[in-house]
Order: C-alpha cells, then sequence, then structure tokens
C-alpha cells in the first residue's frame, strides 16, 4: 500500500489553500471518499488528506490542503519533481450503491472531497458548495463540468448569500436525490443531519477529525456513533472518514 509520488504542481489556490497533484499510479479500488497519508521529508509523522481527484489513464492524485501548521508549510514549498512516499487508498469511501441522482454537499474545505466523485461513480449529479466570502472559494470550475452547480457564500459576495444547507433544502425537493454525500464544517453537517431525517434522504458523510496514525492504532480520531440504541465509539481513519450522517453523534 506504500507508493511513491512525484509533484506534478503545487499552488495555491485561495489563501492558504493549496492544490498539489502528483504523478502516482492508481489503485482499481480508489474512490471518493479514501484519504493518502504523506510522509514529508523532514517529519516522522505522515500527514493525512483526503483524495480529491485521481486519474487512472494519466496516472495523477491531487489533494487539497490548508497551511495551517509547520506540516502543511513544508508541503506548500515542494517543488515539480518531488518524490514522496505515500499511503493510499487509506478509509472507507462513499457506498453509493445503485444511487442514480447525487447530491455533493461541501463546505470550506471539506469541498475537496467532491470532484472525485465524477471518477468514482455514473449518475446525474448536483453540486452545493459554500464558503465565507468570494476570496474563500474552491474547485467551483471543477465541480462544474460534473453538473449544475450551486455556490452560496455568508457574505453575498459571490453566489447566493447564506449558508449551503439553505440552497440544498431548497433544491432537494424539487430534484429529489437517492442520496446526498457531504463533507464540511460540524455546524453545516448539523444541519444536513436535520435535512437528511426530514426528507428521508440518505446521506453519507466523510466526518474531518485530528489523525495520528492513520491506520487505528492511536485512537485520537474517535468519534462517537450511534447504532442500535447504543453509542461506539469510532476511529476516522480506520472505521471511516465516511459514515451515515444520521449515525453521528455531532456535540
Amino acid at each position: 500500500m506504500e507508493r511513491k509520488i512525484t509533484v506534478l504542481s503545487n499552488k495555491e489556490i485561495a489563501p492558504k489553500i493549496f492544490k498539489l497533484t502528483a504523478a502516482a499510479k492508481i489503485p482499481d479500488k480508489t474512490r471518493c471518499g479514501n484519504f493518502v497519508h504523506i510522509q514529508l521529508k523532514e517529519k516522522p509523522l505522515r500527514r493525512p488528506f483526503c483524495i480529491c481527484d485521481f486519474s487512472r489513464e494519466l496516472e495523477t492524485l491531487t489533494i487539497v490542503y490548508e497551511v495551517k501548521g509547520e506540516g502543511t508549510k513544508l508541503l506548500s514549498g515542494y517543488q515539480k519533481g518531488t518524490c514522496l512516499d505515500a499511503l493510499f487508498p487509506l478509509g472507507n469511501g462513499f457506498d453509493i450503491k445503485s444511487a442514480k441522482k447525487i447530491f455533493l454537499v461541501g463546505g470550506g474545505l471539506g469541498t475537496a472531497v467532491l470532484p472525485a466523485a465524477f471518477k468514482s461513480y455514473e449518475g446525474e449529479f448536483t453540486s452545493f458548495i459554500g464558503f465565507k466570502s468570494k476570496e474563500n472559494i474552491i474547485l467551483a470550475e471543477e465541480l462544474s463540468l460534473g453538473g449544475d452547480l450551486f455556490v452560496s457564500t455568508e457574505d453575498g459576495s459571490f453566489g447566493e448569500k447564506g449558508f449551503v444547507t439553505d440552497c440544498v433544502k431548497r433544491e432537494i425537493s424539487l430534484r429529489k436525490p437517492d442520496i446526498i454525500l457531504a463533507c464540511g464544517p460540524e455546524p453545516m453537517l448539523k444541519s444536513l443531519q436535520k435535512i437528511s431525517c426530514q426528507f428521508g434522504t440518505k446521506t453519507l458523510v466523510s466526518l474531518e477529525e485530528r489523525m495520528g496514525c492513520g491506520v487505528g492504532a492511536c485512537v485520537v480520531c474517535a468519534v462517537k456513533i450511534k447504532r442500535d440504541g447504543q453509542e461506539h465509539n469510532m476511529r476516522v481513519c480506520k472505521d471511516g472518514p465516511v459514515f451515515d450522517i444520521n449515525e453521528v453523534v455531532f456535540n
């Protein structure tokens, strides 16, 4: 599962948000919702990133990340030709079964999970992405290529003013999706959980939790999941990162 990847491009696409594309052989089982664990040259611990996009034909892998700490700062400085060790695909991806009408919902950096859906599944896609402001928007062009796209900003500087879930709630009764695939901040997911219950639409969510080992040994990324009336501590890296939104116990 350990593979070599070689940086092809690494560019800032929004303030402190970078898009890195690397040459990589893509295993057949790779799909939307999986993540990659990258070994930085200067650090002993690997860093996890969702797989934003991939191409088996071109043999490329794309991640989108925010520069927040020393590790991601180092990663943002890697130039074309840098060779890295990576573990992928990790985690369980979205399992859409026979769904054909698919809503993709992303908030902020959580939007980075969504583009890989077009390479993973066949269906009719409608994407909804929300950001604080126009300057924070990422991956709108990529998502527009897969179907209809709705963009929301909290300050109204681009697209619809308000929260992305407002748009989802309006369109869900009109378009009647078979399933919703989502990733974003907890307030967005709490709202989406209510919408899922109200309309009875199956919703799968990729959770964003800080990881340590990335393979289920350290339990740093534990979240509460409720099944059969019982709460369980589940590991996002090993048991997830994808869960049924109605099983997630939010704070």
